[in-house]
């Protein structure tokens, strides 16, 4: 009995000691300090990315897949993420979505993102407008210029055609805008209702 509580008490110190030991590895390695923005210019560039060209229609009918097409470069090639946001007047800002790049793609993309849209079954969407914003970062921190894209849900089907100055060499995917709709009625966290 003497050694099972003597391995008992064993086992609870071993198991303290390494419970602290796994604490401050986490502390020390919580505590490493961030680069400065001169330290990532130093490494990464001073260029910010820059959108080229962009296009979608402004007209769609709910349930349609919305294809925005965003062509743009950096000339550091350090292209970290596109940021969309959606306003929805009386509603305001749906939560961001940041979709990643591609390493192939940190100096220069064309393409097309899209954006699901709720069915006409599911909500009714007919006449709503709602804006999308556009913004790349690079992992320096240099943003670009927001571009700002409307878009109003009419009664019926749009055609998509390839915006002007895209060449169907830009027709390809860039993956999907990953922010969900909601009616009018129904609520969003709205953290800054002021418009785009």
């Amino acid at each position: 009995m003497g050694t099972y509580c003597w391995m008992g008490i064993r086992a609870t110190i071993f198991d303290r000691l390494l419970l602290y030991v796994t604490a401050l590895v986490v502390v020390l390695c919580s505590c490493a300090p961030a680069l400065t923005r001169k330290e990532l210019e130093q490494r990464y560039g001073l260029q910010a990315p820059a959108v080229l060209k962009y296009g979608a229609v402004d007209r769609l009918r709910s349930g349609q897949t919305w294809r925005v097409f965003v062509a743009a470069e950096d000339p550091d090639g350090d292209m970290d993420a596109v940021v969309f946001r959606v306003y929805q007047p009386g509603t305001g800002w749906y939560p961001a979505h940041f979709k990643k790049l591609r390493e192939a793609a940190s100096r220069s993309f064309s393409g097309y993102f899209f954006l699901n849209t709720p069915g006409f079954w599911t909500y009714d969407m007919w006449g709503l407008q709602v804006a999308l914003t556009i913004e790349i970062r690079d992992k320096a921190g240099h943003r670009s210029d927001v571009i700002t894209l409307p878009l109003q849900f009419v009664g019926k089907k749009i055609k998509q055609p390839v915006p002007e100055g895209f060449t169907e060499e830009d027709v390809r995917s860039l993956g999907p805008i990953m922010i969900d709709f909601v009616a009018e009625d129904d609520s969003v966290d709205d953290q800054n209702n002021s418009t785009p």
